[in-house]
């Protein structure tokens, strides 16, 4: 199986587990349950979109996985109507959705007491589409030190249960690692797996890394460029700035 970061490559793969595993959402797990068992997982630090995308796949092939949505992203708007939009659509799509924090960014706003700032994204997440929060994941755990939040009361897929007592694979900067290129060439996965998979990471056509954050970037860069085109034809007819520049004309 060809793994080339394509929608049609992951389609082939997700195709692959569901012949051997069961796809199962974090706040359904039973680690009592002796199936071979998927756990998808999907952190989305750049694009809501993108995440839509590979949701509508997964739903036509029966798939249920389970998305994390970050507040602090420099990318995103949470708050914004169309990315509100987006993840209630997922969640219709059968998915779960689940808190994607950054413990660097909580600390910062607020290290007296981050809890409550963990809360109030927590809270705000569940509002927003509708539905109580069960699960989280931390925010680049590699480079962000300790998970202050591990034992929060919420399903945290950084639990021993989920990265030791099963294993663990991610798609993380459009790189596989050896064990799990291993293992899809042996046909033989351990019976029980969560899997980190990055939608922006997987594209309609073969490109390598960087060209596919260099393509994210320009239409970022577009975006952009649109809003402030739009802020100068608000301004420019404004009737406060016309009042003033007529004013300052006749002067």
């Amino acid at each position: 199986m060809k793994q080339n970061f394509t929608l049609k490559s992951y389609e082939e793969l997700l195709k692959y587990f569901k012949q051997t595993h069961n796809f199962t959402l974090f706040k359904e797990y039973d680690q009592q349950d002796k199936q071979n068992t998927i756990l998808l997982r999907h952190d989305i630090d750049y694009s809501l979109k993108h995440a839509y995308e590979v949701a509508k796949l997964e739903s036509q092939l029966g798939v249920k996985s389970t998305y994390f949505l970050l507040f602090s992203s420099p990318f995103y708007n949470m708050l914004d109507e169309e990315n509100i939009f987006l993840a209630k659509e997922i969640a219709k799509l059968g998915h779960e959705i689940g808190l994607h924090y950054d413990v660097s960014v909580i600390l910062k706003g607020n290290k007296s007491n981050p809890r409550s700032l963990f809360d109030a994204e927590i809270n705000l997440l569940s509002n927003l589409i509708e539905n109580p929060i069960s699960t989280i994941a931390m925010h680049n755990p590699s480079i962000s030190g300790e998970d202050i939040f591990r034992e929060s009361g919420y399903i945290n897929t950084y639990n021993e249960q989920f990265v030791k007592d099963m294993a663990y694979f991610s798609d993380s900067c459009m790189a596989w690692r050896n064990n799990f290129v291993e293992h899809l060439e042996q046909d033989n996965f351990p019976e029980k797996i969560q899997l980190l998979i990055h939608p922006i990471l997987w594209s309609e056509k073969e490109v390598d890394r960087y060209e596919k954050l260099d393509h994210f970037f320009q239409l970022k860069t577009s975006e952009t460029e649109d809003m402030i085109n739009d802020s100068r034809e608000i301004w420019k007819n404004h009737s406060g700035v016309i009042e003033h520049d007529q004013r300052e004309k006749n002067r």
